[in-house]
């Protein structure tokens, strides 16, 4: 499996273009928790999984519309 390390106080900055998939939706959710900024998720299908996701991040009071 790949990892990548990030090291340092440089910004991170960029689109990603998902496929809609659940899991690319899923990993796009978790990756968002590291950012302060606004991000915006286009294009997703909220199965089961994915509301369950968006349910917990709610727990840690993300702001999600």
């Amino acid at each position: 499996m790949q990892k990548i390390i990030i090291v340092g106080g440089k910004k991170i900055n960029g689109t990603v273009n998902i496929t809609g998939s659940k899991n690319d939706t899923l990993s796009n959710l978790a990756a968002s928790i590291i950012n302060k900024n606004r991000i915006v998720i286009n294009n997703i299908h909220v199965v089961k999984d994915v509301e369950t996701m968006i349910n917990m991040l709610a727990l840690w009071e993300t702001q999600i519309k």
